[in-house]
């Protein structure tokens, strides 16, 4: 689940801002994905969740690699994903 926020928040950020910090037609792109998801998928994809999927990704950019490298087996993700700080994604 870590890894899925993770890659959504690496799509706001690369795809649709274009790796800027937000998107040239600001807060649109957040209201319109949070819309389009939660009618394809379900809940989860609020705005609020959506902006804290793209902090994630903007503050942990490498972490798709670190975890990649560093996991092997469930148990090795198991003890990654126990060392993030959720304190240290929020502002």
């Amino acid at each position: 689940m870590v890894h899925t926020y993770w890659q959504i928040g690496k799509r706001i950020v690369e795809q649709e801002q274009q790796g800027n910090s937000c998107a040239s037609y600001g807060d649109f792109v957040v209201s319109g994905l949070s819309k389009y998801l939660s009618v394809a998928l379900g809940k989860g994809f609020s705005e609020a969740n959506l902006r804290n999927m793209r902090h994630f990704y903007q503050t942990f950019p490498d972490f798709d690699q670190s975890s990649t490298q560093r996991v092997e087996n469930f148990q090795s993700l198991t003890q990654c994903v126990t060392k993030l700080s959720w304190a240290n994604t929020r502002l």
